[in-house]
């Protein structure tokens, strides 16, 4: 499908599509970090149970 649409139709090199590649999955990469939280210095509240008090 993309060999067709990048490569045979719009002329690009093994070279050139190999960046367009690499700019895209970078962009990616820059959007996910954005968005991610960080929780490093967040308390995250966890509550630890007693085995005693995890039996039914």
């Amino acid at each position: 499908m993309f060999l067709d649409l990048f490569q045979k139709s719009w002329g690009f090199t093994i070279i050139k599509s190999g960046i367009i590649t690499g700019v895209v999955v970078m962009s990616v990469t820059l959007v996910a970090y954005y968005f991610t939280e960080e929780t490093f210095h967040k308390d995250l509240n966890y509550v630890e149970l007693e085995y005693e008090e995890m039996l039914p």
